[in-house]
């Protein structure tokens, strides 16, 4: 019976196609629907249990970039008031939004969407209350099916609706909504820190796993370019390779869309705890508010990341709200005595206040004591704010 569920789904899904651009129908078992049959059934005869569907032809267009763009969770909740067995389902997008950099990016899920900031819902092209024996376009449920049973089948067979579905309270039609389920369903793919490549011929090249995915906020897809899901997540493998079985050139290649202009030496025979510190390799010291952004929020360019200007008004050009401003940011927490002053009593020299607003007045915001204390004085990042001696 699940088998048959899923197939029908993924029959109707399958149509997902405009009219006109339908071949013209041979011998069509669907009445009052003008569509060729093996432009979505690769075999001239299939069957309930052996549908043997082609890969279903979706809409193209334009979309937006990947990067932090979406929700972190999604609550598809929007056949609530039809269905009368099952809670909404809790969607993690920004994590399969990551992962689809591998793939076909938001395109993959958001296969059809409007020049807009904002991916169309699945629901304004697909409704949820639709005639089924229409097989040009799916309903919202058949589309939702055929979107994740397409990934999910390739590295688990499990396809059991309690899977993926919690049951409400009290059984059909007589239970109410739980809250949706956070239970992670699949075992954590072991995410390494560090991977180091060996080779007969040359020096060992330590690579920092976990620093490029996150500290650099390096898309999946930049390494892991046309992949499926199952590349990791398969629990039939006793290996993973989530690189395959790259050539020294292949692996060359992924390697030098960053690191292009770099010596053998940088990353052969590297020590394995040599990691990138920005005040050692450029001439810029992040203070604690820039050590905690991703490189990317700095750099936007893709590819490598290039010098930029180091001067304040470079990024902030539009400056500081004063109000609320939190001075501990800048690697300098203010004392009881100096946070009841002005911001211009210290910065008089580089910065004026305006409308609300903190403007550096030069490239770089400077400090300086003499504005208040006629003695020599300085500040001390070790000693802090103290008298001159």
């Amino acid at each position: 019976m699940i088998r048959f569920r899923i197939a029908a789904i993924a029959l109707i899904a399958s149509f997902a196609l405009s009219a006109s651009s339908a071949p013209e129908a041979t011998q069509s078992p669907h009445p009052g629907v003008q569509v060729d049959c093996t432009f979505c059934h690769k075999c001239l005869n299939p069957t309930k249990d052996d549908p043997c569907l082609l890969p279903c032809p979706r809409l193209k267009s334009e979309v937006l970039p990947l990067s932090k763009m979406g929700p972190k969770m999604v609550e598809l909740n929007q056949l609530q008031d039809v269905e009368d067995l099952y809670v909404p389902v809790l969607f993690n997008h920004e994590t399969h939004a990551h992962m689809s950099s591998t793939a076909q990016g938001c395109q993959m899920c958001h296969h059809y969407n409007e020049e807009s900031p904002q991916p169309a819902a699945c629901a304004s092209c697909h409704p949820k209350d639709i005639i089924h024996e229409n097989l040009k376009q799916p309903g919202l449920k058949g589309a939702y099916h055929r979107q994740c049973i397409g990934c999910h089948t390739q590295w688990d067979p499990n396809t059991e609706c309690v899977f993926c579905h919690e049951k409400k309270a009290g059984g059909k039609l007589n239970g109410t909504a739980t809250q949706a389920a956070y239970e992670k369903k699949y075992k954590v793919v072991p995410f390494r820190e560090l991977i180091v490549y060996k080779s007969e011929d040359v020096e060992p090249v330590p690579f920092h796993h976990k620093t490029h995915a996150y500290r650099y906020d390096r898309n999946c897809g930049d390494c892991h370019a046309d992949q499926g899901c199952d590349a990791c997540h398969d629990p039939t493998k006793t290996e993973i390779k989530p690189m395959g079985d790259l050539t020294p050139d292949q692996m060359h290649d992924r390697c030098f869309v960053c690191h292009g202009d770099d010596d053998c030496e940088h990353c052969h025979g590297r020590s394995e705890d040599d990691v990138f510190v920005h005040e050692k390799r450029v001439d810029f010291v992040l203070k604690p508010f820039h050590q905690a952004l991703h490189c990317r929020d700095c750099h936007t360019t893709s590819g490598a990341f290039t010098k930029l200007n180091p001067s304040c008004t470079a990024c902030h050009a539009s400056g500081w709200k004063a109000e609320g401003f939190n001075h501990a940011l800048t690697g300098v927490a203010l004392d009881e005595v100096h946070v009841e002053a002005g911001c211009t009593d210290c910065h008089e020299d580089s910065m004026t206040e305006k409308d609300g607003m903190l403007i550096a007045s030069s490239g770089k915001v400077t400090a300086s004591c003499a504005g208040c204390h006629d003695d020599g004085r300085s500040y001390d990042p070790k000693k802090g704010f103290t008298a001159s001696e």
